[in-house]
Formats: C-alpha cells, sequence, structure tokens
C-alpha cells in the first residue's frame, strides 16, 4: 500500500485523475499491478488530500526492486509530466499480507 499526501484538492484530484490513469499502465511494464486508488473525500488541517494505492508484485522483495526501478524510469517522469512535484509532501510504503475471504 502507498499513501500520498498532497497539499490541495486540485493537484490531489489531478494526481488521482491524471498520474495515476499513467501509473497504471506503466507499472505493468515493471511487474506490479495496481489493485484499487483512492482519494481521500475531505483534507486534512493544513490542506492535503491522500491517496492511498494497493499495489501487488509477485513477493514483497520484487515489489520493492520493481518500484525502485520505475520511479527512476522514463516512464516514471512521463508519467509526472505536468504534475508540481513539490506538492507531494509525503509518500508512505506500508506492506500488508491479504487474506483471501
Amino acid at each position: 500500500m502507498r499513501i500520498y499526501i498532497i497539499k490541495s484538492k486540485d493537484n490531489a484530484e489531478q494526481y488521482f485523475n491524471v498520474q495515476w490513469s499513467r501509473h497504471i499502465v506503466s507499472l505493468r511494464k515493471f511487474n506490479i499491478v495496481a489493485c484499487s486508488v483512492f482519494l481521500e473525500n475531505k483534507p486534512d488541517a493544513n490542506d492535503c488530500y491522500r491517496i492511498v494505492a494497493i499495489v501487488k508484485g509477485k513477493s514483497e522483495e520484487q515489489l520493492s526492486t520493481s518500484n525502485d526501478e520505475f520511479m527512476q524510469s522514463n516512464e516514471f517522469k512521463q508519467d509526472m509530466q505536468d504534475f508540481p512535484m513539490q506538492t507531494i509532501k509525503n509518500v508512505e510504503t506500508i506492506n500488508l499480507t491479504r487474506k483471501e475471504l
């Protein structure tokens, strides 16, 4: 799970609608599957919104390595084109284990 904290509603909506639409396609090239992406409905006290992305890979190690490769890739740079990177205030990665219901 990745949690992005983004300053302002407009920036959060752009990242959610534009950049994540691009990421969904690009990540597949790095063996990462985006399962779900969510945008928080209301801001925190600092006018920041959270975007939560659930992604998966073959293993925790593969996911970490593939994510590092993606972040250094031309695909990532193209995905982030026209987005003000300084509005991303924090990114947190949480590794989860899923239980099938």
